[in-house]
């Protein structure tokens, strides 16, 4: 567990990584309806409550940038045959869909599921804000070949998809807090590179996973993982002091989205070498 010392300690090292910034500057909703969700459906789905777990990740359809984390996570629980938390983010979507369908009419409803599209709305941003894979490499494209591109691109992200699914699912082999916390790590880092519209101050999906790897770390696999999220931190809090203080046009996305996908592969490929469904990690929630 987290001591009080720590979390404030956590709290505060939260501020200084700068997409939460970013996202506080613009007045962004991603702490309330992302971050927070997210942490309390974990703290739920450790203390044995799935079927809550699942109904509070409903709450990401608001910000369906940090929902990979959570799909996969209850999708992984459903192939190991445990079906409560994918149930419950079921069920809780569908009370949400229905609540907004009454309250706002079908109308606007049937318009907030038009804005979900894939990367179409991608370019009506900056490009430099765009630091998600799918839509950094689409932008990269000339517009003429985007519609073809699209299918590689999105088969590339589906990959990544699946890769953290299996991988999680193994972790979840063994009903362990341990596991938990690994499979949130990994989804985590998998999340910039499948969501097709995912901006800057969204990287703040990485902080549940952060405060997991910086809260009781020790051992030889945590060391490693820690290693990794301090360069990611460094890389995104200096491409944002690069666009911010010295201009867009020399933050090029896609090289902050190899770095992020360079961090998942480390991290795939280090719980797939040290075997941590057998219970071989050390982080703790």
């Amino acid at each position: 567990k987290i001591h009080g010392d720590s979390i404030g300690n956590l709290f505060w090292m939260s501020m200084l990584f700068f997409p939460v910034f970013h996202t506080l500057l613009i007045g962004q909703m991603g702490v309330i309806f992302g971050m927070l969700p997210v942490c309390l459906g974990y703290a739920w789905l450790c203390g044995n409550k799935p079927l809550r777990a699942g109904l509070v990740w409903s709450v990401l359809l608001l910000k369906p940038q940090f929902a990979p984390v959570a799909a996969v996570i209850c999708l992984s629980h459903a192939l190991r045959g445990r079906y409560r938390c994918l149930a419950g983010l079921v069920l809780g979507s569908f009370i949400f869909g229905m609540i907004n369908i009454f309250v706002l009419g079908p109308e606007v409803a049937a318009r907030w599921l038009h804005c979900l599209r894939l990367a179409e709305k991608t370019y009506e941003f900056p490009s430099y804000l765009l630091v998600c894979l799918p839509g950094a490499l689409l932008l990269a494209v000339p517009a003429g070949q985007r519609a073809i591109a699209k299918l590689p691109i999105y088969g590339l992200s589906a990959a990544v998809g699946l890769s953290a699914l299996w991988q999680s699912s193994r972790l979840l082999g063994r009903a362990c807090q341990q596991a938990h916390a690994l499979a949130l790590v990994l989804s985590s880092f998998a999340t910039p590179l499948v969501v097709p519209h995912l901006l800057f101050y969204d990287l703040t999906c990485l902080v549940p996973a952060g405060f997991l790897i910086y809260a009781r770390s020790a051992g030889r696999q945590s060391d490693k993982l820690s290693r990794v999220a301090t360069l990611v931190w460094l890389a995104i809090n200096l491409y944002m002091a690069v666009f911010f203080l010295i201009g867009p046009r020399w933050a090029p996305p896609l090289i902050l989205t190899a770095v992020l996908l360079a961090a998942y592969l480390a991290v795939f490929a280090m719980l797939w070498r040290e075997h941590a469904p057998a219970g071989t990690g050390t982080i703790h929630p």
